[in-house]
């Protein structure tokens, strides 16, 4: 998200890019402010770059929403499954929305959004110190166990990528190999501070203790930190459905990054008209392409910009080519917040209330959906076995939507 820095959250920007294609298949921007309705309201005949009236925290939500609205007719296509990070608003609007009549959209939690997350709990544990209350021999071991996670967190990280790398890989169905990295990143925080216990059943962890090698477990639980690890071990134990996908967002983030230097970052004020949205246009260009701009400007005008813009465009390029190229060669090294509505405004935008259908149309409706749930002996119990685990089955989703269950 880029905005500007006198008025934070006015617009918003956001883009769906396709995990395969890796182009921006869509992107949408919402803006609460038009300089022309501020300053003079009277005037009516101008054009209005306002387009939201909700909520800032529902401009994400309704743009997504309205990318999975319009894909069949742009591409003919139905975005079976989203990548995103663990902000859940976006989802329960798609779901809500319903974009696509007999099919539930899967979302996929982007993998490095959750390690960070992960780490970042580590951290809090290896620097939150005890009450003042405790004895100092227990504030010593504390502190000498908060030491000892601190310089260890990026292997309890490794730990998890590495069981991430070795079960993706593995034949069996993604429930199997999904509950196999689930036990994987339990024992993590055990085959780090040097208990083997169970590292041999997994198969691949290690073969048993090392030699000279300390076990931290029994001081870890005295000090009370073996709790506080394995609560976020825990946390990201149940994504491991996610994990398994090895998936991650990175795509969207270098577009974003792409937006900001069209825009100056939120050193330069674009919200007044259209001059945010039509660099937000030109950003998807240049990340779609990759081409310098001076085509784009022979494309539309049918004239070339000049000689000096083209070289001047070329050697932009090659530099930022080069740049990637020694990037590539080079060995890698080791505010008060504002409690808001999530949901849009309910006169404009996908949470807009509509009014009821005509009584005719209720009535051959319902005999559809009758029909629809009238299922033989044989549907029922196959139904029954693909439905089992409920919110990990997308089946379940479905067919508990055109149902009213006791939950």
């Amino acid at each position: 998200m880029t905005c500007c820095i006198f008025c934070i959250f006015v617009l918003f920007q956001a883009a769906i890019v396709g995990y395969h294609t890796r182009q921006v298949l869509y992107f949408g921007v919402k803006n609460k402010y038009c300089v022309t309705c501020a300053r003079k309201p009277e005037n009516k005949n101008h054009t209005c770059f306002k387009n939201w009236n909700g909520s800032s925290s529902s401009m994400e939500a309704a743009t997504i929403v309205e990318g999975f609205l319009t894909s069949e007719e742009m591409y003919n296509v139905q975005y079976a499954r989203m990548i995103a990070d663990g902000d859940s608003s976006v989802y329960n609007s798609i779901l809500e929305a319903r974009p696509y009549k007999n099919l539930t959209v899967k979302k996929i939690e982007c993998r490095n959004h959750m390690l960070r997350n992960y780490c970042n709990k580590l951290k809090d544990v290896a620097t939150t110190s005890v009450h003042k209350e405790v004895s100092n021999v227990d504030r010593g071991l504390h502190l000498k166990m908060r030491r000892i996670l601190g310089g260890r967190i990026m292997r309890l990280r490794t730990a998890v990528t590495k069981a991430i790398q070795h079960r993706k890989v593995e034949e069996g169905e993604m429930k199997e190999k999904a509950e196999k990295l689930r036990l994987d990143i339990v024992n993590g925080p055990s085959h780090v501070f040097g208990e083997h216990l169970h590292c041999k059943s997994r198969g691949y962890f290690c073969n048993g203790p090392k030699e000279d090698e300390t076990n931290y477990i029994a001081d870890l639980k005295a000090s009370g930190v073996y709790h506080k690890i394995m609560e976020a071990v825990n946390v990201l134990a149940d994504h491991s459905s996610h994990l398994i996908y090895d998936v991650d967002s990175n795509m969207v983030e270098h577009y974003n990054s792409v937006v900001a230097r069209f825009t100056g970052g939120k050193r330069i004020n674009c919200v007044q008209r259209g001059s945010y949205q039509m660099r937000c246009a030109a950003a998807v260009v240049s990340h779609n392409t990759s081409q310098p701009f001076y085509k784009l400007h022979k494309t539309l005008l049918k004239s070339s910009p000049g000689v000096y813009t083209k070289r001047l465009e070329t050697r932009h390029v090659a530099k930022i080519s080069k740049r990637a190229e020694r990037e590539r060669m080079k060995p890698r090294a080791r505010r008060c917040l504002k409690l808001t509505p999530k949901a849009g405004d309910s006169d404009y935008g996908p949470m807009a209330k509509k009014p009821d259908m005509e009584a005719a149309m209720f009535q051959s409706k319902l005999e559809e959906h009758m029909k629809i749930l009238q299922k033989t002996r044989n549907e029922i119990d196959e139904l029954e076995r693909n439905t089992r685990g409920q919110s990990d089955s997308p089946e379940w989703f479905e067919e508990r939507r055109i149902r009213l269950t006791a939950s």
